[in-house]
């Protein structure tokens, strides 16, 4: 649950841990019984799947290291000795001794194999265990199997780059033969573990690639790494977390299960699968009911008619002018028809894809995920649902339909992969050394697929051929002008395939790249109708609907809303506009040269296509004429309604007068459903008041200050719809109001909206006034729309936004935009906090000690008891009077050590903190994934001596590490609130055991807050503690890290700043470990002590305070009930 203390070195600790589970050293199964052998204490565990009962214990005579049983032995290695235990009568044979210590062995033919981390090997015959070879290899290992059909063992090498996977051929007597590795070398993810397929022909590592055990070709992939796996009725069942997956023979996933628990050991015999838990030095059996093995249903998705989604991606069926979208944020895919004019057909889908396209061919859509998942649609279905098609190495970085063939390409491989696929998920050709794209086109003239080389510097456009009737990938090239200035998105092909239109409005020929024509401004999408070319154009950071002629002279260039964004299509010889906007996507279907109302306006440009319009009159500017507009004037009341009520629907100022005088506005009435020109017909008082200036008008709500030096008006630029309000022209040591009223006080709530800034930086500011009192003073970057929000007091009748010009300088518009205003009531009365500095105004005025105007108080110790006073209000004591803190056991209580697991959880599921003692008097290991820190118990309190991350391809190695040969001070041994701890000690940083970097540490570790949580039933005290770490360099440079930590008694670190959303959910303890070390050295500089209030720093870290703590279920209580 903590972090590197500077993770950006990616710093390793180099430490052999052979077991993620304390005293778990092996797993074994031979003739359906299941071994499980420990140490603490030294024995093996025996179960028989067959009669699902446990056999006796087989206790064992010193610490192993690694069994294999066989026969009716049990072959154990004790570190450097291999022996033979008699199944019946328990008597030990002596093997052997080895050079180095035994990991692993193996059976082979009449053969045993001790296995020294695979850079050594012993092979012995069973019959009498004479010496038949032993062989030094280049590489070490980890993850090892053995085939006995294959005659050959398998690993994953360690220790090197990139890993590989490496075969051990092995000779009829026993003898070894050259090394063989994949042909792959560290193209698909690493790995630490492998497994046998049931026939032997194929194994699969735990990244989820499978391979052919005869020439270590790949042979697939289940599109995921996992926790564990078994074979079953030729499926495979792999576990990731407490959920089982179920994939087939071609590696598909057939369905899911979640489990009650999370097995260390899955195995299966006959018809049963069995889920082996170890609990310390036991092992719980559960037979799993797989009845409940399914593919997971999608939700169904929303309606998409009134939905305001964006979608990703959009493909269409040029043959029935159906559109295909799809929405990652909403798991929808939604399909509109350009005939009917509605949505058609919907689905829900269970995970976002980063690709789609359509398939004339095959009549499919079909998805590319991040894991390796290649699915389909099959369009042609009565009901459309997603199916499993084929799964590649890594995530999909590329997908398109090309002909009959689906071409798509993964990050594996050198650079990337480019692949082609037919429909039934066969991969037929694969090229590595190829580039990603954001973008690719297919062009069934030429035989290509175009695309860009993104990451590469410069970019450029490419061309990779792929043969339509073989689905071989062919040669590849480039344009002949290497730069990046030509890869503009997107790409786009004529309808006779011979040019290659780029956004940089580039025509190239489809052949050579060359530059053959021009465009006369670049364009954001193109498509073509009946032979005419039609754009959206960019023209000055303006859009505009173009039209061109064949030599590409523009006919027509037709603005367009700059807020929205537009995609074009083509269908049967009409042009179809999708302009996305907040509401959602808008569809236009218009056939560009046609006249449908005769006004003499082609339809492309007609404001209303359907109804003779030839003035074009439009009042309000919304882009429909006045003739086929329901709200001429654009005021939000429907022209009929206008009428029927005497009002004017030329007039959008009479939305905000109020025809009938009862209060409300005519539009406010509208919107409630009310009666306009009924007096006692009249909106409830509503709680939540919303202003987005959209009508185009002053809101009747709002007002001017008659002093002020410049009236706020509406505004067209600068704006998060069409509109926005502005503060007015002023000059220096001026300033601008504007005031929303309210008719009835406000209850307690916030007041959110949007601004806007272009000013000087430094000094012009906007503020908030709460009934001309309580201000905030509002910055922000200018140029950028920021979200803020305040809190309203109960009983407030006005909000005024003023903007204010220091007495020098012009900077920008030297103006201020708001827009979205919305007030909502709070569920509860907030605790307002008018200085900011994280304590309630309602607390600080208990004190003399605090001001709630004044954020500096927070951290002045006004008694001067030695803690400041924000400590103090948090840990339930009085700043206005001095008191003795007790002295509280930071190592004793605090931080337990020895073999304990702590089991935490975020969204992303479970995360397990191992300690393990080191064997050593006072050493511990804890792990945290990765993360490696050992730790040490000394008299003054806990040191860290090491700290890092594991490699990749192994969990016993590591690439780099950070050495504190001295000890780095993590938790004294006792401290009280507002006591302060400082000390450094030197530091080396090596790679690749090589030194690299030495460096002083400083920390400096102050106590600023007691509380306590329930856990599990018992109430625990829990600590905060503030630290700095600051890193002195050989350079003279430094930087400084804070970190703010939460220790609960009895239970260790809970909380961490780096990761507030981990929540403990149970912590198991085998062991705790209360010797202290033997200080080597203690070179470190001396400990340093003092009280005192926080530093500046620190606010920000202190403002999130222990509230963040999150275990279920738990209430943070005053220690006031707990101290002693």
């Amino acid at each position: 649950m903590t972090v590197s203390l500077k993770r950006v070195l990616t710093l390793v600790v180099f430490l052999f841990v052979s077991s993620t589970h304390a005293g778990l050293v092996d797993i074994d199964e031979s003739g359906g019984v299941a071994y499980f052998t420990f140490t603490l204490p030294n024995k093996v565990i025996r179960y028989d799947m067959a009669s699902e009962s446990f056999l006796p214990e087989i206790p064992l005579s010193g610490t192993p290291s690694a069994t294999q049983p066989y026969g009716e032995s049990l072959y154990v290695a004790y570190g450097r000795s291999a022996y033979a235990i008699n199944l019946s009568n328990l008597t030990a044979t002596f093997i052997s001794n080895t050079s180095e210590p035994i990991s692993d062995l193996m059976i082979v033919g009449d053969a045993l194999y001790l296995v020294q981390n695979f850079d050594r090997v012993m092979a012995r015959a069973l019959t009498d265990f004479s010496l038949i070879e032993e062989e030094t290899f280049f590489y070490s290992g980890t993850g090892a199997i053995s085939s006995s059909s294959q005659s050959a063992i398998f690993f994953r090498d360690t220790g090197v780059s990139p890993a590989d996977l490496q075969k051990i051929p092995l000779a009829l007597d026993g003898t070894f033969q050259s090394l063989q590795n994949s042909p792959y070398h560290g193209d698909y993810p690493r790995s630490d573990q492998l497994y046998l397929f049931p026939n032997e022909n194929r194994l699969i590592d735990n990244a989820g690639i499978a391979y052919f055990t005869s020439d270590l070709t790949y042979s697939g992939s289940i599109a995921g790494g996992f926790d564990d796996m078994t074979f079953w009725q030729d499926h495979l069942l792999v576990r990731r977390g407490s959920i089982l997956h179920q994939y087939n023979s071609q590696l598909l996933e057939l369905g899911q299960m979640p489990l009650q628990t999370t097995p260390t050991k899955l195995l299966s015999y006959g018809e049963k699968v069995l889920a082996f838990t170890d609990t310390g030095d036991q092992v719980s059996v559960q037979k799993l009911d797989l009845t409940g093995l399914t593919q997971p249903e999608p939700d169904a998705p929303p309606s998409p008619d009134s939905l305001p989604y964006a979608p990703e991606f959009t493909e269409i069926d040029e043959t029935t002018g159906d559109i295909f979208l799809l929405d990652r944020e909403t798991l929808g895919l939604f399909v509109w028809s350009a005939e009917s004019r509605t949505y058609t057909r919907s689905m829900g889908l269970l995970s976002p894809p980063d690709w789609m396209t359509f398939s004339q061919a095959h009549n499919r859509l079909y998805l590319g995920y991040s894991s390796g998942a290649i699915t389909y649609i099959d369009l042609a279905a009565p009901e459309i649902m997603e199916s499993a098609l084929v799964n590649l190495p890594s995530g999909i970085q590329g997908l398109k339909a090309a002909g009959d063939y689906l071409f798509a390409v993964d990050p594996s491989g050198a650079w990337s992969s480019h692949y082609s696929i037919d429909a039934n998920g066969t991969i037929v050709d694969s090229e590595e050394w190829r580039n990603p794209s954001v973008e690719y086109v297919w062009n069934p003239i030429t035989e290509r697929i175009y695309h860009f080389r993104n990451g590469t510097s410069p970019n450029d456009i490419e061309w990779a051929e792929l043969d339509v009737s073989t689905g071989l990938l062919g040669a590849e090239g480039d344009s002949p002008y290497h730069s990046s200035e030509y890869a503009a998105a997107p790409l786009h092909i004529d309808p006779t395939g011979q040019w290659l239109l780029s956004g940089g409005g580039k025509f190239h020929d489809a052949t050579t790249l060359s530059e053959v024509n021009y465009l006369s401004n670049t364009i954001t999408d193109a498509a073509w109708v009946q032979g005419q070319l039609f754009t959206i154009g960019e023209i000055d950071s303006a859009l505009f609907l173009q039209q061109w002629s064949s030599g590409y002279e523009r006919l027509n260039n037709i603005p367009l809303d700059g807020n929205a964004s537009y995609q074009l299509l083509a269908y049967n010889d009409q042009l179809i506009i999708i302009e996305q906007e907040d509401s959602g996507p808008q569809f236009s279907v218009v056939a560009p040269n046609s006249d449908s109302d005769t006004d003499s306006i082609s339809d492309l440009q007609d404001n209303c296509p359907d109804i003779s319009n030839d003035t074009q009159s439009d009042i309000d500017q919304d882009g429909k004429g006045d003739a086929c507009d329901n709200d001429v004037d654009g005021d939000g009341i429907p022209n009929a309604t206008e009428v029927d009520a005497g009002l004017n629907p030329m007039d959008a100022t009479d939305a905000n007068q109020d025809i009938d005088g009862d209060g409300f506005s005519n539009l406010t009435e509208h919107l409630q459903g009310t009666g306009l020109n009924d007096p006692d017909d009249y909106p409830e008082q509503t709680d939540i008041y919303l202003q987005d200036f959209e009508l185009g008008i002053f809101p009747s709500a709002f007002s001017h200050d008659p002093l002020d030096d410049g009236n706020w008006s509406i505004s067209t630029i600068n704006t998060r719809g069409q509109y926005s309000l502005r503060s007015g022209d002023i000059g220096n040591s001026e300033q601008s109001r504007v005031t929303w009223n309210f008719q009835e006080p406000l209850p307690a709530g916030t007041l959110s909206f949007d601004h806007l800034r272009s000013a000087e930086s430094c000094c012009d500011h906007l503020q908030i006034l709460i009934d001309g009192s309580r201000s905030w003073n509002l910055s922000s970057s200018n140029g950028d729309w920021v979200s803020n929000s305040v809190q309203v007091p109960e009983g407030t009748l006005s909000i005024s936004f003023v903007y204010r010009k220091d007495g020098s300088v012009s900077s920008g518009s030297d103006a201020v935009w708001i827009d979205d205003l919305q007030f909502s009531p709070s569920v509860e009365p907030p605790n307002l906090d008018w200085d900011g500095d994280g304590i309630p105004n309602d607390v600080e005025e208990q004190y003399l000690a605090l001001d709630p105007n004044d954020p500096s108080d927070a951290f002045q110790d006004y008694d001067g008891d030695g803690a400041d006073n924000y400590s103090e209000v948090l840990s339930g004591y009085n700043p206005d009077q001095p008191d003795e803190f007790p002295i509280r056991p930071m190592m004793e209580a605090y931080f337990p050590l020895g073999d304990i697991v702590w089991q935490f959880s975020n969204s992303d599921g479970p995360i397990f903190v191992r300690s393990t003692n080191m064997n050593q008097p006072g050493r511990n290991i804890i792990r945290e994934g990765d993360l490696v820190r050992v730790f040490e118990r000394r008299p003054g309190g806990i040191f860290m001596m090491e700290e890092g991350s594991l490699s990749e391809t192994s969990n016993a190695e590591y690439e780099s590490r950070i050495e504190f040969p001295d000890g780095l001070m993590f938790l004294p041994a006792e401290m009280q609130l507002g006591e302060t701890r400082q000390h450094s000690t030197p530091a080396k940083f090596y790679r690749d055991g090589r030194l690299e970097l030495e460096f002083t540490v400083t920390t400096r570790l102050q106590m600023v807050e007691e509380s306590s949580i329930e856990f599990e039933g018992q109430e625990r005290r829990v600590i905060v503690i503030l630290e700095e770490f600051t890193y002195d360099f050989e350079d003279g440079t430094t930087n400084s890290v804070p970190v703010l930590r939460g220790y609960a008694e009895g239970i260790g670190e809970i909380y961490h700043s780096a990761q507030p959303d981990w929540n403990l959910e149970a912590m198991t303890v085998l062991m705790i470990d209360d010797s202290v070390a033997v200080q080597s050295s203690g070179k470190g500089k001396k400990s340093e002590s003092g009280g005192g209030g926080s530093a500046s720093w620190l606010f920000l870290l202190l403002m999130a305070g222990l509230a963040l703590i999150r275990v279920p279920g738990v209430a943070i209580k005053s220690p006031s009930s707990c101290d002693g």
